[in-house]
């Protein structure tokens, strides 16, 4: 569960770092801001869904069948 909050907390992270670069980038988008706009978003994005699965009533069973299949241990 540490891991998981670890996760959630990198995500959050990952938010502000793309609120910053959209409202503080410069006017003319250059690549490179827009790589780093596309990455941390996607990161962000990634662990709402993740935080989402984790959060639900499914995640016993998520847990348990990767476990069953050697995914985890």
């Amino acid at each position: 569960m540490r891991r998981m909050h670890i996760l959630f907390i990198i995500g959050c992270i990952s938010m502000a770092c793309y609120l910053l670069i959209l409202f503080f980038g410069p006017e003319q988008s250059t690549p490179l801001s827009d790589f780093f706009k596309g990455v941390s978003l996607g990161i962000s994005a990634g662990m709402i869904v993740v935080g989402t699965i984790m959060t639900s009533s499914h995640a016993d069973a998520i847990v348990a069948w990767k476990t069953d299949h050697g995914i985890i241990r």
